[in-house]
């Protein structure tokens, strides 16, 4: 099994790098496309490169892909066609080679999710020798056009540390969940007002525009502040509270949008409430500072 990112950036592995490492189709029944990837062998031998197709999952919460060989009713991995046999690709060279998708009059509307896998073995091995180099792909998700069905939730909205917070330190945990038959890319902002109804605070989610595959969830843990050393941060931290007075109940609204065909929204609510710790510590080793004085100059006198 492999694990790939649903958001990928260009990247390489050992021997052999492959881009793009997302392709995204939206085509109606009945069409064919055409695209090519190109491969770069960055080793200092030349090797032979074989090309597969198989389909990739969601692996828990956090954006990666599982890639698993195709069910035996998956009719769509016979949609895309690949070259056969071998590719002999020589030190420090790039190729190319086509990838053609032809999607049947009969296809059902909806998201098809398949992965292009590039394997590298050294050039002039025997088939029964472990030779094995690298192993590298290309993610395509497939849009079929027509009813497709966008349905997306908020599961959980919440803080990671309940809803009574010192105000050095917030994070908020979302967790969305694709209930329909089409892959989903939210875009949205956490907006935080104080109790006076001011924005203090918008937070983006999803800037690295990953997806969330039908029947899957992902999550999200956004911090604000970012997590900061409380010791070096210490007196920077006292001054941003006394200029922007953390201290009181609190309102952070998710403000989420998604959709291919049709843009929807969605929004949850999340109440809470913030304290000025670093103030709090500073009066109160004031006041403990005032007292001990008052009783050495009383027994003094």
């Amino acid at each position: 099994m492999i694990f790939l990112a649903l958001c990928l950036w260009p990247g390489a592995a050992k021997a052999i790098t492959v881009s793009p490492l997302i392709i995204d189709y939206s085509v109606s029944p009945g069409e064919s496309t055409t695209s090519a990837i190109s491969l770069f062998n960055e080793g200092d031998a030349a090797i032979n490169v074989s090309v597969s197709l198989e389909t990739f999952r969601p692996q828990g919460t956090t954006g990666e892909a599982q890639i698993v060989p195709a069910a035996e009713n998956n009719q769509a991995i016979n949609w895309l066609k690949v070259p056969a046999g071998n590719m002999l690709i020589k030190s420090k060279e790039q190729v190319k080679f086509p990838i053609t998708l032809s999607i049947p009059a009969s296809a059902e509307p909806g998201g098809y999710y398949l992965a292009i896998m590039s394997e590298a073995k050294a050039a002039g091995s025997r088939p029964d020798q472990l030779s094995l180099m690298s192993r590298v792909g290309t993610l395509v998700f497939l849009n079929v056009k027509g009813e497709i069905k966008e349905d997306l939730q908020i599961d959980k909205f919440s803080l990671s540390a309940g809803k009574l917070l010192p105000s050095a330190y917030r994070s908020f945990n979302l967790l969305l969940t694709n209930q329909g038959n089409v892959h989903a890319q939210p875009q949205g902002f956490i907006i935080i007002r104080n109790w006076l109804g001011q924005t203090v605070m918008v937070l983006p989610v999803n800037q690295e525009a990953g997806r969330i595959l039908p029947r899957s969830s992902r999550s999200w843990q956004i911090s604000w502040p970012l997590k900061q050393n409380w010791s070096k941060k210490w007196w920077q931290g006292l001054g941003r509270e006394w200029d922007n007075f953390y201290c009181g109940p609190y309102r952070a609204v998710a403000e989420i949008s998604y959709g291919q065909t049709q843009k929807k929204q969605l929004s949850r609510t999340l109440d809470f409430w913030l304290w000025p710790v670093r103030t709090i510590v500073l009066i109160v080793l004031i006041i403990v500072i005032v007292i001990l004085g008052k009783i050495f100059l009383f027994k003094r006198r």
